[in-house]
């Protein structure tokens, strides 16, 4: 291998590892989205439930086929965490809204678009050898997310992606932002 070469390879290994140690080693939070729900509705009375849990927390959904082609949503996010050696902790709370037109496409596909608004908080407290950060954060939302899918005996899958407006507020600090959060 030649020097050149090496070198390059050296400095990807390095730029490789400061990514890693910067997400391992990331701030207290602002801003948690919640797992994207698509429920699938297919006609009037049908009622989708789940509940997702990982590292963001846990995060309850419900919807509910008003008519043949307009459901309802209601979603939340929770986690409290709390470390017994460090003073490091994260605690949010959210809930959301939302309201939509779905539709058949064949006997299995689905297509469907909700729109809504959410509401939460969040506290974190992280810090390391490097900084303390700390977030009292409470957060609007007004959200739409088109989705396509395919519903059958055995399988439920699809695709989404979330548009959403954020307004972020901690003490005297405002902040909106725009994200597209994919599925």
């Amino acid at each position: 291998m030649k020097k050149e070469e090496t070198i390059r390879v050296s400095k990807k290994i390095i730029l490789y590892i400061m990514f890693v140690v910067l997400i391992i080693n990331g701030c207290a939070p602002a801003y948690v989205p919640n797992v994207i729900n698509t429920p699938l509705l297919s006609s009037k009375g049908e009622i989708q439930a789940a509940i997702h849990t990982g590292i963001s927390g846990t995060d309850p959904q419900f919807s509910y086929a008003l008519t043949d082609n307009i459901g309802i949503m209601l979603n939340g996010s929770f986690a409290d965490r709390t470390s017994d050696s460090t003073d490091d902790f994260h605690k949010h709370q959210f809930i959301e809204l939302g309201t939509g037109y779905y539709t058949k496409i064949g006997e299995s596909g689905r297509f469907e678009t909700f729109g809504g608004f959410g509401y939460g908080k969040l506290q974190a407290e992280f810090d390391n050898d490097l900084w303390d950060t700390h977030s009292d954060v409470t957060s609007s939302r007004i959200f739409i997310q088109p989705t396509i899918g395919a519903t059958t005996d055995i399988f439920d899958g699809s695709f989404a992606s979330r548009f959403v407006i954020v307004n972020m507020h901690q003490a005297s600090k405002k902040s909106t932002g725009f994200f597209l959060e994919p599925y």
